[in-house]
């Protein structure tokens, strides 16, 4: 008696948990480059003088609008930037390896004294 007891709760959370973990946690929708506002490209653009931006995302949540781009520069490194409808970049991101710590802080140091706010991982 005792198992049936918890076999239905069991069953249940079992079931929430593999919904879960199976969601996609990427909310945004792709969209075309040239759907990207003229004032978010600027702002990439005077960040990474430049970069190609290749592939755009718009993520609308609790009507604060967020895009993510990705685009590589003309060494080959690519990045991913993630900015508000406003022009505010909550973070830049090093997609691929620098060659040796020098360039990876040299990297860091640059665009975080250009964006004041941004934040650099890799």
């Amino acid at each position: 008696m005792q198992i049936k007891y918890f076999q239905k709760p069991l069953i249940i959370i079992t079931a929430v948990f593999s919904l879960t973990a199976c969601s996609d946690d990427d909310d945004g929708e792709d969209i075309p480059v040239s759907d990207i506002p003229i004032n978010i490209i600027n702002k990439v653009q005077n960040t990474l003088p430049g970069i190609a931006i290749d592939e755009a995302e718009k993520e609308i949540k609790d009507k604060n609008v967020t895009y993510e781009l990705e685009g590589t520069m003309t060494d080959g490194k690519r990045y991913e930037i993630k900015i508000r409808e406003d022009g505010t970049i909550l973070e830049i991101e090093l997609e691929d390896e620098p060659e040796n710590e020098q360039s990876k802080d040299q990297v860091t140091q640059g665009v975080v004294a250009q964006t004041r706010t941004g934040k650099v991982e890799n």
